[in-house]
């Protein structure tokens, strides 16, 4: 914990992510986003995708990786969170091992 280390100087500016934030400002671009994705789950299928599994795009291509999924256990529908590449983000994709099919919901 930085905080309680005394690593943090508040008032010179210094604040957790403001090397990435002066990175993304700086450089003009963001390489990767978070993403809510939702799809339905494959039939006999009640677990979701493990967190660090990996995501497709229709090419086959590895464009991201889940952080968390659960499947619905009364609609069956699976609801996860990944962090993609901003490039490759939109579209279906799917899962590496069980096939998934997932669609990136548009940001609330």
């Amino acid at each position: 914990d930085l905080e309680a280390l005394g690593g943090l100087a508040y008032d010179k500016g210094c604040y957790p992510g403001q090397e990435i934030v002066a990175r993304v400002h700086y450089r003009g671009t963001v390489k990767q986003t978070l993403a809510r994705l939702t799809g339905e789950a494959l039939a006999g299928t009640t677990a979701p995708p493990a967190p660090g599994g990996v995501l497709l795009d229709t090419a086959g291509a590895d464009i991201g990786e889940v952080v968390d999924a659960v499947v619905c256990r009364t609609s069956g529908r699976c609801f996860a969170l990944a962090v993609l590449e901003v490039e490759h983000a939109d579209g279906t994709l799917q899962t590496a091992t069980a096939g998934l099919l997932l669609h990136r919901e548009p940001a609330a």
